[in-house]
């Protein structure tokens, strides 16, 4: 039950006043948020439903109107998802109706919002609810200089029969189900934020399960917010994660810049030298539209591959089963290219 019963009328005069004012209230001002990127090339979606079963999917690649509005201009319906899409490379789609089983479209541009709109308008299906995310976004510059040795990679595989590397293929890594990226780097090598953003936690954690109790019983972390907005204020947010530091450099809620140094690598945790880097999606993941920063709950379940998702099909990990491979999977995110070009680490 698509809502599509507004007035012309009544949605001008609503970005008449939003344009005067120069804002659009709680649905997708990024004027507040702290180090907020702006990126260029996406446009902006809006899923929304009622209680009543009704449910409207829109999106604008101009900066022009709010997609939020457009079929609820007073704000009686609940937005279930809102972010950014790419106007002229590829997006993914997962759609979620109550009765019907998911169903993913991958194409360029707005094409997949159109195809996936229009497929589920034809079935009448109810309260659906439309998840979008570009294949890229490219805010990350590596966290180290130089080239460094690569060890495990991000399984995309949420079954724990297999795994798959980012371009769907098979790994032969040995931890299945790894939810980052392992480097080999010397101890005490300086690490940089890969992007403008806060500093959502600098940690120390108390580590007893070293068995050698010369080596000290601590692990050192540190989580950083980047928010990716486009000029409607529409954003997607991501947290990286360094692991295994033996200095940090930071502090909980600092502002960070691009190549700043925000620790040391090291051993800490009981662990060969290395740095375990990992990205967290906090936005439009496939059971959410906010995502709350939970290191000891949600964390892992919400991690995705910074270096994307590659193959034809839309990424597992957002919306596969973590053990059957079913599509009914709530737990989990689309991965997102978000290196700059020429800026992912390398490895030797």
């Amino acid at each position: 039950m698509q809502r599509t019963n507004v007035s012309r009328l009544r949605l001008l005069l609503i970005a008449a006043l939003a344009a005067i004012y120069g804002y659009w209230g709680n649905e997708g001002d990024a004027s507040a948020l702290e180090g907020a990127i702006t990126v260029t090339g996406y446009g902006s979606y809006c899923s929304k439903t009622w209680g009543d079963g009704a449910w409207a999917f829109n999106y604008d690649d101009t900066t022009a109107s709010n997609p939020c509005l457009k079929d609820d201009p007073q704000g009686m319906g609940t937005t279930q998802r809102r972010g950014l899409f790419s106007i002229n490379e590829w997006n993914d789609v997962v759609v979620k109706c109550v009765g019907m089983g998911d169903v993913t479209f991958t194409r360029v541009g707005a094409a997949a919002l159109n195809e996936a709109r229009q497929a589920v308008s034809t079935q009448l299906h109810s309260s659906c609810i439309f998840t979008v995310s570009p294949r890229k976004i490219p805010i990350f510059d590596a966290p180290f200089a130089g080239t460094k040795l690569c060890g495990t990679g991000f399984d995309h595989s949420r079954r724990t029969t297999q795994m798959k590397n980012y371009l769907g293929e098979e790994a032969k890594w040995n931890i299945d189900n790894h939810e980052g990226i392992d480097w080999g780097i010397a101890a005490n090598t300086p690490l940089t934020a890969v992007a403008s953003g806060r500093v959502v936690k600098a940690m120390v954690w108390i580590n007893t399960g070293c068995p050698d109790k010369s080596i000290e019983q601590i692990e050192r972390k540190v989580f950083i917010l980047h928010s990716a907005c486009n000029a409607a204020g529409f954003c997607e947010k991501f947290v990286s994660y360094y692991d295994h530091l033996n200095l940090l450099a930071v502090a909980t809620n600092q502002l960070v810049t691009k190549g700043q140094v925000i620790g040391k690598s090291g051993n800490s945790a009981c662990v060969p030298e290395h740095l375990h880097f990992g990205v967290m999606r906090l936005t439009n993941t496939s059971d959410k539209l906010l995502e709350d920063f939970d290191i000891e709950d949600r964390f892992l379940q919400a991690t995705i591959d910074p270096y994307g998702w590659r193959a034809d099909w839309v990424d597992p990990r957002g919306w596969e089963d973590d053990k059957t491979g079913d599509i009914e999977n709530d737990n989990g995110a689309i991965s997102v290219n978000l290196w700059n070009e020429g800026k992912a680490p390398q490895c030797k």
